[in-house]
């Protein structure tokens, strides 16, 4: 079982990893031993591998960046 005790931002196993309100669970289509999780308040989409429990950053968006610059059309 997996938990989320502490807020924050950290990849590693179960017992290190930090979220910052998960907000959606869903298993990943190419993999079904990995959970992908939408780390809303980190603004990143995270995986989880469910066998070792081990967490890892796929992609931060950034968004605080994007909302202060103006991007070209």
């Amino acid at each position: 079982m997996l938990t989320f005790s502490a807020r924050g931002y950290a990849d590693g196993s179960a017992t290190e990893t930090m979220f910052d309100f998960p907000s959606d669970v869903m298993f990943d289509e190419r993999d079904q031993t990995k959970l992908i999780v939408l780390d809303d308040y980190n603004d990143a989409i995270r995986s989880v591998d469910i066998a070792t429990k081990v967490n890892r950053n796929i992609l931060s968006l950034l968004l605080h960046s994007l909302q202060t610059k103006a991007l070209p059309l």
